[in-house]
């Protein structure tokens, strides 16, 4: 386990060893030993200290100068600085407090108080720490999901399998990766590559990861793979384990969207094959609607003719047949109402054709994509 690092700034020979025989029983820490301000910054500089113990009456810098020059220097202004310092005076602890300390311990000093506070102020350094830490990793986390967001959004617009892989190309580049999308869920697959330039061996690969399905990792290269639809390979994923891990989980969310897009524009498009197939048939049937009318009109103006010819030939045949007036007429009358029937009838099946071709139509304009 790392040792807790302290520098001691004091040019007093006496007060260096007191301060290294006390800390010299404590596990855990580490203690660099300076003899003035310069050197001082010199060791802080080779070194970020966890906390700076700090005289101030020292020759070349004194401590209040040697804490500011500390404060402007990113890798050592929030360490806690305390000053050890014979001055006692209210106006000294001002002065030290305004340099930029964080406490004020007067000499001779106890071990006790310069142990307690150093304890004190080491731990609420690497609490600060840590929360810095834990907030540039959830800083750093947002900003990858907001690029996944923005591929989510993105993909919404995307009409055509290259509009929704360059978007998915456009999101790795915001992450500064590179890689390759196998699209497998139609007819044949299809590779498309993030800097545009076909790699046939890389293609086979993908094909036979797809297969699989899963996760693969091997060297820089990582594949994520949902069998029978898609496949990411990225190939300069960061060697940095904790890097890489933070990325895995934003590809993992990319491919999920990008595999539920893909299946989408395949129902879609299997929709639109169905509607246009069903829309054929429905062209079919008016067509032969069509026809079907065409031929009943014949038919009508055959029977009209039919049944005209048949009343001039009975009543040719009057002459001949020796039937009364009345006779004649009933005849006539017959002939009249069947005709009457038959044109009723033929009038009813063009409304039902009609309808029927009505509801055609709509079918049709209903399945047109």
């Amino acid at each position: 386990m790392e040792k807790t690092y302290i520098l001691y700034a004091d040019d007093e020979p006496l007060n260096r060893v007191l301060m290294e025989d006390l800390f010299s029983d404590q596990e855990g820490f580490e203690l660099g030993l300076a003899d003035d301000g310069d050197s001082c910054l010199e060791l802080a500089a080779q070194r970020a200290p966890a906390l700076i113990l700090l005289d101030v009456n020292m020759p070349r810098l004194d401590g209040y100068s040697a804490c500011k020059a500390l404060r402007e220097v990113p890798a050592t202004s929030q360490v806690p600085i305390i000053f050890v310092s014979a001055l006692t005076s209210r106006d000294d602890r001002l002065a030290g407090y305004e340099a930029g300390g964080d406490d004020y311990i007067t000499k001779p000093f106890d071990g006790e108080e310069v142990l307690r506070k150093v304890m004190l102020q080491v731990a609420e350094y690497q609490q600060r720490q840590q929360s810095q830490q834990a907030l540039s990793k959830a800083e750093h986390y947002a900003q990858g999901l907001n690029h996944v967001v923005d591929f989510i959004r993105g993909s919404f617009g995307s009409q055509s399998l290259e509009d929704l892989c360059d978007t998915a190309f456009d999101c790795l580049g915001r992450f500064k990766l590179e890689g390759s999308i196998l699209v497998n869920c139609f007819e044949e697959p299809m590779s498309f590559f993030s800097d545009g330039r076909e790699r046939p061996l890389e293609q086979e690969v993908l094909l036979k990861l797809n297969a699989k399905g899963g996760i693969l990792s091997f060297g820089q290269r990582y594949s994520l793979n949902v069998p029978q639809v898609v496949s990411l390979l990225v190939r300069n994923l960061p060697e940095n384990l904790e890097d890489a891990n933070l990325l895995s989980d934003h590809l993992a969310l990319l491919l999920d969207v990008l595999a539920a897009r893909l299946m989408e524009m395949r129902e879609h498009k299997e929709a639109i094959s169905s509607r246009l197939e069903a829309s054929a048939i429905m062209q079919a049937s008016q067509t032969t609607l069509e026809n079907l009318h065409q031929q009943r009109n014949e038919q009508l103006s055959q029977s009209r003719a039919i049944m005209g010819n048949l009343e001039q030939d009975i009543e040719n045949l009057f002459f001949t047949l020796g039937l009364t007036e009345n006779q004649e007429e009933a005849i006539k009358r017959f002939i009249r109402d069947s005709s009457h029937r038959l044109e009723e009838l033929f009038e009813e099946e063009e409304k039902i054709e009609t309808q029927f071709q009505q509801v055609m139509s709509r079918l049709i304009n209903s399945m047109t994509p």
